[in-house]
């Protein structure tokens, strides 16, 4: 049933002025109907404006689909969760949304998508290359992040989780500044070369997609389509963590810009 399914809860999410009812008595109710803990129990805090907390009673709160209308659901996703460190009290501002979103999401991780297929279509036919053999740059930047994810979210530290998975991108964004893949062509065993870096960018952002699963709901889903993976995001596991599960040969899909940039867009706010 549904009840098994998602109880006991992992973690058991409230506001943190309510953590006394959920955490005396709402346990003392599931005891005495023999039913299983959470296992642990979690106080978020609140979005504020500097006057003050967003709340119905002060009549100044944020509507979220006007939100979702005007910049999209993962920008305003990541933003909540990037920028308030999960549990604390953070301060609502449109102009750091966009800020952020621009700055992270547009100029990182999108920008990451668009230089690495237009290369792989330039370069390669539009399919992704079969690797000489990696560097090991890209590699490791990924393992790293891989660890720091996962113990960032053990402790449900979403921000520094997030934190590492956009410092890839940035890694992966200067890889192609030092590995200069428009001039390896011209260079001794460079197009030997330029399948290993092209593929290495792609096989990045692979994971950095299912890095990105818990966070985002359209992203993920476009960055494995795009790279032409033959299934759903939707579906992985902590087994498409490990390196090499882009299948080479494999058609990339092109599309639209993964986040356009907000301010070049004339956001009317």
């Amino acid at each position: 049933t549904r009840f098994e399914t998602f109880w006991p809860a992992d973690v058991h999410l409230v506001g943190k002025e309510i953590v006394r009812f959920h955490a005396i008595i709402w346990p003392i109710i599931l005891m005495a109907a023999g039913l299983p803990l959470p296992r642990q129990i979690y106080g978020h805090g609140w979005l504020v404006f500097k006057e003050g907390k967003i709340s119905k009673s002060r009549d100044n709160s944020v509507d979220p689909l006007v939100l979702i209308d005007r910049y999209g659901v993962d920008p305003i996703r990541y933003y909540l969760l990037r920028e308030i460190p999960f549990g604390a009290d953070g301060q609502y501002s449109e102009d750091s949304l966009i800020a952020r979103a621009d700055s992270d999401l547009a100029n990182d991780l999108g920008n990451l998508l668009s230089r690495s297929t237009a290369m792989i279509e330039k370069f390669w036919g539009g399919v992704v290359p079969h690797p000489a053999g990696s560097d090991g740059q890209l590699p490791a930047a990924v393992d790293r992040a891989v660890g720091e994810v996962s113990r960032a979210m053990q402790s449900l530290q979403l921000a520094d989780a997030l934190g590492a998975i956009l410092e890839v991108a940035r890694r992966a964004n200067k890889y192609i500044e030092e590995q200069a893949p428009w001039g390896l062509t011209r260079a001794a065993d460079g197009a030997r070369r330029l399948g290993s870096v092209l593929y290495d960018l792609a096989e990045c952002q692979r994971i950095l997609a299912v890095l990105l699963k818990p966070f985002l709901v359209r992203a993920p889903d476009a960055i494995w389509h795009q790279l032409g993976m033959p299934r759903a995001v939707a579906d992985a596991t902590h087994h498409d963590l490990t390196w090499g599960g882009l299948p080479p040969g494999v058609t990339i899909r092109r599309g639209e810009p993964l986040f356009p940039r907000i301010v070049s867009k004339g956001a009317d706010r």
